[in-house]
């Protein structure tokens, strides 16, 4: 569906590390996206966390989940069963 990014940097190390990657974490939700396999949500993402990964889910979904601190699965229920 073209809605996941997998970003990468030519910084040294980790990517969530990285100065593109703490960028990405503070303001991502300003344009939409979320990390979509947060590190501690495998049991809800079923992935391993992927700090490069991000996904669109729009301006106002991205700052609902940042705000209750959801992952897109818990965020899917949460507005299906309203």
């Amino acid at each position: 569906t073209g809605l996941l990014l997998s970003f990468s940097t030519s910084e040294e190390g980790e990517f969530d590390e990285t100065k593109a990657g703490k960028w990405l974490q503070k303001f991502s939700v300003n344009y939409g996206f979320v990390l979509r396999y947060p590190e501690g949500d495998e049991g809800s993402t079923g992935m391993s966390y992927a700090p490069e990964v991000y996904r669109y889910v729009g301006k106002e979904n991205a700052l609902n989940m940042r705000r209750y601190d959801m992952t897109l699965e818990a965020y899917s229920y949460h507005v299906n069963i309203k």
